[in-house]
C-alpha cells in the first residue's frame, strides 16, 4: 500500500522507468446520480410498492413510465400458507418410511428380510398418504370440517 502512495507522487519520468501505469477508470453503465428527498409517508409508500425490486430499479422504472406494479407482481413470489397439521402428518409418514427403510436394510444385510411384511408396511404408509392427499384436495363439501376428525385413528399414535 505504501508503495502505491509513493508511486502516485513520483514524477512522470520516474514512473516511466518503472513501467507503471495508473489503473484505467471504470466506465459505468449509468454514470449519473440523482438524489431526492422524501417524506416518511413517501418513503414507506415506495418501500411498500417496490416489492422485490431495489429502490433504484423501482424509481428508474417509475420515472420512465414502466408498469412497475406488474413487474413487482411477476418478480415477487408469495409463499403459500402451510397447514401445520398437514406438515406434522407428512413428517410422521416420512419418519415411518425412514425407519422402515433402515430396518429393511438391516434385515437384508442379515439375510432374513421378510418381503411380504415389508410390502404390507409400505402399502399401509401409501394408504395413509393417499388418505392425506384425498383429505386435503377434496372439495370442502366432501370433507367434514371437524377438529377431532382423524384420517386414521391409529395414524397419529
Amino acid at each position: 500500500m505504501k508503495n502505491s502512495l509513493i508511486l502516485h507522487s513520483l514524477p512522470e519520468q520516474v514512473l516511466a522507468d518503472f513501467n507503471w501505469k495508473p489503473a484505467p477508470k471504470v466506465k459505468r453503465k449509468r454514470p449519473f446520480t440523482v438524489a431526492i428527498r422524501l417524506s416518511v409517508i413517501e418513503k414507506n409508500l415506495i418501500e411498500e410498492r417496490r416489492g422485490s425490486l431495489s429502490v433504484a430499479d423501482f424509481m428508474r422504472a417509475s420515472a420512465i413510465g414502466q408498469n412497475v406494479t406488474h413487474r413487482e407482481m411477476v418478480r415477487r413470489v408469495i409463499p403459500p400458507r402451510v397447514d401445520v397439521e398437514l406438515k406434522r402428518q407428512v413428517a410422521y409418514l416420512g419418519n415411518n418410511l425412514n425407519q422402515l427403510t433402515k430396518i429393511a436394510h438391516e434385515y437384508h444385510q442379515a439375510g432374513n428380510l421378510n418381503v411380504v411384511s415389508l410390502a404390507s408396511e409400505l402399502a399401509y404408509i401409501r394408504y395413509q398418504l393417499d388418505s392425506l392427499i384425498h383429505h386435503y384436495t377434496a372439495p370442502k363439501s366432501d370433507v367434514e370440517i371437524n377438529e377431532t376428525d382423524k384420517i386414521d385413528e391409529g395414524f397419529a399414535q
